[in-house]
């Protein structure tokens, strides 16, 4: 083979190393957060929700192991507020999502690649009567 093609070859067989390992990269780093979401969810308990203080990672708190399969499980649309705190407990007092018909429940810090944030459980009741149940971020 002569010296010029031998180089072309072997810049392209470099490139293709070069991709595939940033696609390695890209795969591990974007998917470990959604997998290790997956890994620490629990299932929904009313008492161990109302126990948030005892939680020893303070990156995967109770609440935010559990709130996923809380929403897939019970539907809150449409209860009482009273039979909401009995599930759940009081709502914490926070600055956060703060309005007249809210009850919000903290979760802990944000899922994903950057946690920087956090996430809150927002609960919007009218006349004693759930009518929204929503993950937010502040």
């Amino acid at each position: 083979m002569k010296r010029g093609v031998r180089i072309v070859l072997w810049l392209m067989a470099l490139l293709i190393a070069c991709g595939i390992s940033f696609v390695t990269y890209m795969v591990a780093g974007f998917g470990r957060p959604v997998a290790s979401d997956y890994a620490n969810r629990l299932p929904f308990d009313s008492a161990e929700w109302k126990l948030p203080k005892k939680d020893s990672d303070p990156l995967w708190p109770t609440r935010l192991r559990m709130v996923d399969h809380l929403l897939a499980k019970h539907s809150l649309t449409g209860m009482q507020r009273s039979e909401v705190v009995q599930l759940l407990g009081p709502p914490d007092d926070t600055p956060y999502f703060r309005a007249p018909n809210n009850m919000v429940y903290y979760l802990g810090p944000e899922r994903g690649m950057f946690r920087i944030d956090s996430e809150w459980l927002v609960i919007e009741v009218s006349a004693q009567t759930v009518l929204s149940a929503e993950i937010r971020t502040d």
